[in-house]
């Protein structure tokens, strides 16, 4: 269990991640198109030779639990999807630290997992049905807690 939770806000000021510079297309970019720090891929050659190359202690790992997205200090490989590397090198015991990065339901897509949803929808579990005028019907009928999903849906007004 983690000694020390961050918010990805506390995260990115304290350990600066870094601009991925082995692949450009990996970074994240605001809204100007400006580069903000990017992720490395163990699955990709050059990604993988550059991580193994840094001291641990500078490694964060993104993994996905349950639909929800934690961040650990060091090198993990169980449900890992991303490293991250900082500037800054995290100290103590590998996975002491960790930031909550959230779970699908933050983000604006139509889905709910079933930390969120009062009740388990087996609708949500197909994406692209969910898309749909009658899936998103349904979708807003037993999920209106979540969000106001009439303006996600564009063609669907609430309560039709």
């Amino acid at each position: 269990m983690a000694n020390k939770e961050l918010t990805p806000e506390e995260w990115k000021s304290h350990y600066k991640p870094i601009i991925n510079t082995v692949n450009e297309g990996s970074n994240y970019v605001d809204k100007d198109g400006n580069k903000l720090y990017g992720w490395f891929d163990v699955w990709d050659e050059k990604d993988a030779e550059y991580l193994r190359s840094l001291d641990k202690n500078y490694v964060w790992t993104m993994i996905n639990e349950d639909n929800h997205d934690y961040l650990l200090s060091g090198v993990w490989n169980v449900n890992r999807m991303e490293y991250y590397v900082c500037e800054v090198a995290w100290t103590g015991e590998e996975g002491n630290i960790v930031s909550d990065f959230g779970c699908c339901c933050d983000s604006e897509l139509p889905e709910c997992c079933e930390d969120c949803c009062k009740k388990t929808h087996d609708h949500i579990r197909d994406y692209e049905w969910v898309w749909t005028d009658e899936g998103a019907k349904v979708h807003m009928e037993c999920c209106p807690e979540l969000r106001e999903l009439a303006t996600t849906y564009k063609n669907v007004k609430e309560g039709e």
